[in-house]
C-alpha cells in the first residue's frame, strides 16, 4: 500500500504543525477558521487518524452562535475571544476564494503574502478601504473604480489593471498623497454617466416626495446644486449613481447629504450598505440615525433589522427593541407596521406571551383606514379582523369584516362568514 502524503496545518506563526498537541502550542483561530471553510481541517484530522475529532468537525455548524466555542472544544483547547483576529468566516471563505483565483493567475509571493490587500474586482476594493490599507495591489484586467475621497493610499497595478478616477475637475493626487503604479486610466465620469442617461430617457432623479427631477438633460444642473451644499440634491444624486453602479461616487455624495442630517440619505445608504453585503452593524447605525430623527420607512427597517431579519442583517436579534421601533413607526402611521404589529398582539406566542385581540384590533382597523384603495391588502386585513371579533364573540362586527373581506376579493372569507352566521 503506497504511503500517505500527509500535509501540516501552517499557523500565522510560521509553525507548521503535524499533531493535535504541535496544534494546541502554536494555535490561531483565524488560521484554524481557514482550514475548516476549505475543508482541510477535517482532512489533516482524518488523515492522522484522529477519526472521533473529524466526525465531530465534519458535523459542526458553521451558522450556529457557538461554532467557535464548539470548535475548539472538538480540538481540545479553551476558546477566548481575541479581538486582533480576524473570525469572520463570510470574510475568511472570501480570502479562501481569493487566493484560489490568485494561485491560477500567478505564483507572485509578493501578492499571495498580502492577500488580503489584493483586490481582484470592486468589493475586494471596498473590503480593503474598509480594512484602511495604504497600499492596496490591482490585479486582472479589471477596471477599478477609485474614489479620490479615501487618500494616503498607493495602488500597484497587476496583470492588467484599470482605474476610473471617480471625480470631476483637477485632482492633486500629491496633495491627497495617492499614488499609481503600473496602473493604467480610463474615462471619465460625467460623459459615462451622460451617455448612460441618454440610453434611457425615462430616467428620472426624483423619488415620490422630492422637488427635483431629472431627464438626463438637467443633470449637470442637478449636480450643481449638489456641489453647493443642496442635501436634497446630494442624495438624489447619490442615489442615481448607485442605479447605475457608480458606487464609489454614489457613496460620496450619499455621505454628502448625511453630513447635513437629511434622513432619506441616512435611510437609503444602510440599504446600499446591505445591498453590497458589507458591515452590518455599519447599516444599523445610519438607519438609527435616520430612524431617530423620525424617518418613519427607517423605523420600520429597524425593527426588522432587530428583529425578524437580524440574521440576514449581521445583527443581533432584539425583541424589545424590534417591537418598540415597530409600535413607533405603527404610531407614526406606517401600514405595514401597523398590520405587523396588529399580528404580533394577536399571535398569542408573542414577545407578550399572551393573546392581545382588543388590541390588535386597534392596530388592523387603523391599517384598514388606510388600504380602502387597495383591495389586495384590505381583504386580508378585514379577515383578520373578523377573526378577531369572533374570537371576542361579537358576531355582527364579525359579520361585518368578513363581509367587507369577500367584498374585497377574498375567498376564503365566504366560508368564515358562512360559519358565523350558521352559528
Amino acid at each position: 500500500m503506497a504511503r500517505k502524503i500527509r500535509f501540516p496545518l501552517k499557523m500565522k506563526n510560521g509553525a507548521e504543525v503535524r499533531t493535535l498537541d504541535e496544534l494546541k502550542e502554536n494555535f490561531d483561530l483565524e488560521s484554524v477558521l481557514g482550514y475548516f471553510t476549505d475543508g482541510k481541517l477535517a482532512t489533516w484530522l482524518a488523515d492522522r487518524y484522529y477519526d472521533s475529532e473529524a466526525a465531530k468537525v465534519s458535523e459542526l455548524n458553521s451558522d450556529s452562535d457557538d461554532f467557535k466555542v464548539k470548535l475548539c472544544e472538538v480540538l481540545g483547547i479553551l476558546y477566548t475571544e481575541n479581538p486582533n483576529e480576524e473570525t469572520d468566516l463570510d470574510y475568511i471563505n472570501r480570502r479562501n476564494e481569493k487566493k484560489a483565483v490568485l494561485s491560477q493567475l500567478t505564483d507572485e509571493a509578493e501578492l499571495l503574502n498580502n492577500i488580503d490587500s489584493v483586490a481582484l474586482n470592486q468589493d475586494d476594493l471596498l473590503d480593503c478601504y474598509d480594512m484602511g490599507f495604504s497600499t492596496i495591489y490591482l490585479v486582472g484586467d479589471t477596471v477599478f473604480s477609485i474614489p479620490v475621497s479615501v487618500t494616503n493610499v498607493t495602488y500597484i497595478g497587476r496583470y492588467g489593471a484599470k482605474a476610473a478616477i471617480r471625480a470631476t475637475g483637477d485632482i492633486d493626487f500629491n496633495e491627497k498623497n495617492i499614488v499609481f503604479k503600473d496602473v493604467s486610466f480610463v474615462g471619465d465620469i460625467i460623459p459615462e454617466i451622460e451617455k448612460k442617461v441618454e440610453q434611457d430617457n425615462s430616467i428620472s432623479l426624483s423619488s415620490s416626495n422630492c422637488s427635483l427631477e431629472c431627464d438626463g438633460t438637467n443633470f449637470r444642473e442637478i449636480l450643481e446644486l449638489a456641489k453647493n451644499g443642496n442635501a436634497e440634491a446630494q442624495y438624489e444624486i447619490g442615489k442615481f449613481l448607485y442605479e447605475y453602479d457608480f458606487d464609489e461616487l454614489a457613496e460620496y455624495w450619499l455621505k454628502k447629504s448625511i453630513e447635513d442630517n437629511y434622513s432619506k440619505a441616512m435611510y437609503y445608504y444602510s440599504l446600499y450598505v446591505i445591498d453590497r453585503k458589507r458591515e452590518g452593524n455599519k447599516a444599523k447605525e445610519y438607519m438609527l440615525m435616520a430612524a431617530k430623527n423620525g424617518y418613519v420607512p427607517a423605523q420600520y427597517e429597524l425593527s426588522r433589522m432587530y428583529g425578524r431579519d437580524a440574521y440576514k442583517y449581521g445583527c443581533k436579534k432584539n425583541e424589545i427593541q424590534a417591537y418598540e421601533w415597530l409600535k413607533k413607526a405603527a404610531e407614526n402611521g406606517h401600514v405595514y407596521a401597523q398590520m405587523e404589529i396588529g399580528g404580533l398582539l394577536y399571535d398569542r406566542y408573542n414577545i407578550f406571551r399572551e393573546r392581545k385581540a382588543d388590541e390588535a384590533i386597534i392596530w388592523f382597523t387603523k391599517a384598514a383606514e388606510q388600504v380602502e384603495n387597495c383591495p389586495d391588502i384590505l381583504s386580508e386585513i378585514c379577515q383578520i379582523l373578523g377573526k378577531c371579533y369572533f374570537e371576542l364573540e361579537d358576531e355582527n362586527k364579525a359579520i361585518e369584516w368578513f363581509t367587507k373581506a369577500v367584498e374585497n376579493g377574498d375567498k376564503e372569507s365566504v366560508n368564515y362568514l358562512k360559519r358565523v352566521k350558521e352559528g
